[in-house]
C-alpha cells in the first residue's frame, strides 16, 4: 500500500506508547502480525516515518536468503552517519559474524549501546520467518541482555510462520513484550483508499462488498480497485469479481505484456523473490532487459531496486505477486527454467536449490552431491543449511537404507542447530525406521528435549550398545555427547563428566562440533576447584535414591 496508508490508528499509538517507553529507558520488542498482504510491511514504515529523533537499523529476511548464515545481522549493522566509536563496533561484528551467536550477539549488543547514546534505537526485523536462525539468536542473546535501554525491536512475521521463530525469542516476547495483529481493514478505511487512489463517489454497496470479498486485505482490495472499471464502484448493483485469486489479477497483468516482459517476470520468480536483472534477463533470453524491466514495473510485477553500478537488482512488490507467476508456470516450463537457473547460480547453494526444484523424480547422483555439501556445510559450523540440504538429499534417495539414513543425519543436524520444533517434526516417521545405533541416538535426543528422561536413557543405551566406537567413532562421539546432555539435565554430575570426557576423547581432533560442545561443557564443570556451577551437584551430594549405575555402557 505504498503511497495510500489509511487506517491503523490504534496500532500506530500502540507503537508510539512503546516508542515512549524505550526513549525512557524501558527497552522493548513487538512482535507484530498477520497474514501476507494485511499491511505488517507498511504499518512500520509509517511508524518510522512518523518517528522523529530515532535511529532506526533494519533488516528483512529473504527466502532464498535463509540459510546465509549472519545475513539479517549484517543487514542491522550496515547503516551510515555512525559515530566512530559505533563504527568501530560495527566493524569488529561484522569482521566476526562466522563466529558463535554468542559472541555477534554480544557485539550486537555493544553497538546498540553505542548508538542509543546518540539516540533511541529501533530495531526492525522484515519478514523474519525467513530471518537466518544463527542471525535470530544472535539477536535474542542481545535483546535478552537490554535492562536500561533505549531500544525498541519490531519483529514482523507472517501469522502462519510464527512457529519459524526460535522458541526463546517467541518466549521473549510473550514474557516481556507485546503482541500487535493486524486484521483487514473496515468498510470506511477502503473506502477512504478508493477515494487515495482517486477513486471517488464509491457506493456504500460496493464498499460493503469489497471488504466482504476482500475480509479487509489491503493488497486484495488494492488490486481489485486498480484492475477493475470505475464504474463498478459507483453501481450498487454490478457484482464484484470473486478474489478467489487474487493472482488471476496478477496474471491479468502479465499476459497484457510484451513476450520479452512475460519472459522476464517468468525468470525472475524462478529466482525468487528479488535477484539480479542480469540473471534473469541471461535466463530470460531477454537482450533488452530495462525496456521490459519499465514494462514489467509500469504493470506492478517487478521494481527495480538500488544496487552497485552495473549490478542491477529486481523484486516482486509482494511475494503473492512471485508466487502467483511461479505456480502458474507449466511444470515442464518450471523445471526447465530451474535446471537453467542452476547453471547460472554465482554459488553451489543456489545451484542445489535450484537443482532440486528441477528434478521431477529421485536423483541418485543429486542425492549425492546434497550429502556432500552437506558435510562441507558441517564442518564450517552451518548445521542449519546441512539439515535442510540432507532432508532434500533425503527425499530424493532411491532407496529406503539411503533415504533413512540421510534423514536421520538431517535430524541430527536439526538438534546440533537447535532446532528443535522441526526435528520433532520427523520422530514418528524416524520411530518407524529399523532399529540402529543412529537411529535409536535421534530418538533419545529427541525424547530428553521433550523431557522424557526415562525414555532417554533407554533409547542412548540402545545406541551405545550397538555402536561400535572403533570403526564409528563420529557416531560413538555423538551418542557419548548426547549422554552428557541427558545426565547433565538430571543433575548426575559425575555421569555427565564421564561422558563428557569420552565425547571429547572419540571426537576429531579439529573442527568437530562435538569437541567444541564437550570441551566447552567439561570446561563449566571445572571453572572454580571445588566449587558448584550452577546445575551441577557437588560430589559430596547424596545421590537420589533413584540414581543409575555408574556409566558402564
Amino acid at each position: 500500500m505504498e503511497g495510500h496508508f489509511v487506517g491503523r490508528q490504534a496500532e500506530l499509538a500502540a507503537l508510539r506508547a512503546k516508542l515512549d517507553e524505550a526513549r525512557s529507558g524501558h527497552p522493548g520488542i513487538v512482535l507484530i502480525g498477520g497474514p501476507p498482504g494485511i499491511g505488517k510491511t507498511a504499518l512500520v514504515e509509517r511508524f518510522v516515518r512518523e518517528s522523529v529523533g530515532v535511529l532506526v537499523l533494519r533488516a528483512s529476511g529473504e527466502e532464498s536468503e535463509s540459510l546465509l548464515t549472519y545475513g539479517v545481522v549484517d543487514q542491522l549493522v550496515r547503516i551510515a552517519g555512525l559515530d566512530e566509536s559505533t563504527a568501530s563496533a560495527a566493524e569488529r561484528l561484522l569482521a566476526t559474524v562466522a563466529e558463535d551467536h554468542i559472541t555477534t550477539g554480544a557485539r550486537l549488543l555493544d553497538v546498540l549501546g553505542s548508538l542509543q547514546e546518540q539516540a533511541p534505537v529501533v530495531v526492525v526485523v522484515d519478514d523474519a520467518h525467513w530471518a537466518d536462525l544463527p542471525s535470530l539468536r544472535a539477536l535474542l542473546f542481545g535483546l535478552r541482555r537490554l535492562v536500561a535501554d533505549r531500544v525498541l525491536a519490531l519483529v514482523v512475521v507472517r501469522d502462519e510462520q510464527e512457529t519459524a521463530l526460535p522458541e526463546g525469542l517467541r518466549r521473549l516476547i510473550r514474557d516481556r513484550g507485546a503482541t500487535l495483529r493486524l486484521s483487514g481493514l473496515d468498510a470506511e478505511d477502503l473506502r477512504e483508499l478508493a477515494e487515495a487512489m482517486g477513486i471517488e463517489a464509491v457506493s456504500s454497496r460496493a464498499v460493503q462488498r469489497l471488504h466482504a470479498q476482500t475480509k479487509g486485505n489491503p493488497l486484495h482490495a488494492r488490486a481489485l480497485l486498480e484492475e477493475l472499471p470505475t464504474d463498478t464502484w459507483r453501481s450498487e448493483e454490478l457484482p464484484l469479481p470473486s478474489p478467489r485469486s487474487f493472482s488471476l489479477l496478477v496474471l491479468y497483468r502479465c499476459a497484457a505484456c510484451s513476450p520479452e516482459t512475460q519472459s522476464l517476470v517468468e525468470a525472475a520468480s524462478v529466482l525468487g523473490v528479488r535477484c539480479s536483472l542480469a540473471t534473469a534477463a541471461r535466463l530470460a533470453g531477454v537482450e533488452e532487459p530495462l525496456q521490459a524491466l519499465e514494462e514489467a514495473s509500469k504493470a506492478g510485477l517487478l521494481q527495480p531496486h538500488d544496487a552497485l553500478p552495473g549490478r542491477w537488482t529486481v523484486a516482486f512488490p509482494h511475494p503473492l505477486v512471485q508466487a502467483a507467476i511461479y505456480h502458474d508456470l507449466a511444470a515442464s516450463r518450471r523445471a526447465a527454467l530451474h535446471a537453467a537457473a542452476a547453471e547460472l547460480a554465482e554459488d553451489e547453494a543456489a545451484s542445489l536449490r535450484h537443482r532440486v526444484a528441477a528434478a521431477p523424480t529421485v536423483n541418485a547422483q543429486l542425492a549425492q552431491d546434497l550429502e556432500m555439501f552437506a558435510g562441507r556445510e558441517a564442518t564450517r559450523g552451518a548445521a542449519t543449511s546441512a539439515a535442510a540440504s540432507l532432508v532434500a538429499a533425503s527425499r530424493l534417495s532411491p532407496t529406503p537404507s539411503e533415504r533413512e539414513r540421510r534423514l536421520l543425519h538431517a535430524v541430527s543436524a536439526m538438534l546440533l542447530a537447535g532446532d528443535r520444533r522441526q526435528a520433532a517434526a520427523f520422530a514418528e516417521d524416524i520411530a518407524g525406521f529399523p532399529r540402529g545405533p543412529l537411529r535409536d541416538k535421534v530418538l533419545g535426543y529427541l525424547a530428553y528435549i521433550d523431557d522424557r528422561p526415562h525414555e532417554a536413557e533407554r533409547w542412548l543405551r540402545s545406541a551405545w550398545e550397538q555402536c561400535d566406537p572403533t570403526n564409528d567413532r563420529p557416531l560413538a562421539a555423538a551418542i557419548a555427547l548426547t549422554n552428557l546432555l541427558h545426565w547433565k539435565h538430571r543433575l548426575y554430575g559425575q555421569e555427565a563428566v564421564e561422558w563428557g570426557r569420552r565425547a571429547v576423547d572419540l571426537a576429531a581432533p579439529v573442527g568437530d562440533p562435538v569437541r567444541v560442545i564437550g570441551e566447552a561443557m567439561l570446561r563449566v564443570r571445572s571453572r572454580t576447584p571445588g566449587a558448584c556451577p550452577r546445575g551441577w551437584p557437588r560430589s559430596s551430594r547424596p545421590w537420589r535414591a533413584s540414581r543409575p549405575p555408574r556409566v558402564s555402557w
